[in-house]
């Protein structure tokens, strides 16, 4: 901005020139964007209607088991927010803070090693399950696998479910030795008088 003086007589007028201030950055300055990022609260039920909708049953009815395996060895479930995919992922609190595996609705396996890093504990987990899901599951797992999300399309591990569940049976058997995992409750015991 640029002001300029003008005086005659008594009169002093003072006229400001703007620069750079055209009609179009006018417009643009006005004109504000907000963009919203859509997302879906995934769960059980929309998230099995989803597969049931996308996948081939073969492929749908890998995922149905792993998902059931999982639960019976006693992992919490997270559900996604994706817009597009919906998704799962295992947790077991005595391993890790953090998920295992993600599961999503176009059939992606993904192994979080990413999320087993913190800590010794997890650190000795994540190389345990590098070298299950290389030896006993038979997928590929990426040299340099520590800090990554490795995914693997459905046609990929579909067939391998039982392996996968072998393999994280062998990660989470502390807590099945401890009698968690079931689908039975555990027997509540009341003393007299209370």
């Amino acid at each position: 901005m640029e002001a300029r003086q003008y005086l005659k007589d008594d009169l002093k007028l003072v006229v400001p020139t703007l620069f750079g201030y055209t009609e179009e950055a006018r417009l643009v300055k006005r004109t504000v964007s907000v963009i919203i990022r859509e997302t879906k609260k995934w769960d059980r039920t929309s998230f099995f209607e989803e597969i049931g909708e996308r996948l081939e049953t073969v492929h749908g009815d890998a995922i149905v088991s792993l998902f059931n395996k999982c639960k019976a060895l006693g992992c919490d479930f997270l559900w996604g927010n994706g817009k597009l995919n919906g998704s799962f992922s295992t947790k077991w609190s005595h391993i890790s803070k953090k998920t295992i595996l993600t599961v999503y609705t176009n059939g992606t396996l993904c192994l979080n090693f990413g999320n087993l890093n913190n800590f010794d504990r997890e650190e000795k987990i994540q190389e345990m399950l590098k070298d299950l899901i290389v030896n006993k599951v038979g997928l590929e797992v990426p040299e340099d696998y520590q800090k990554r999300y490795v995914g693997y399309k459905i046609d990929v591990w579909f067939q391998k479910v039982g392996q996968l569940i072998e393999a994280l049976r062998e990660i989470v058997k502390p807590r099945l030795d401890n009698n968690f995992g079931t689908d039975e409750p555990e027997p509540i015991v009341q003393k007299a008088g209370l």
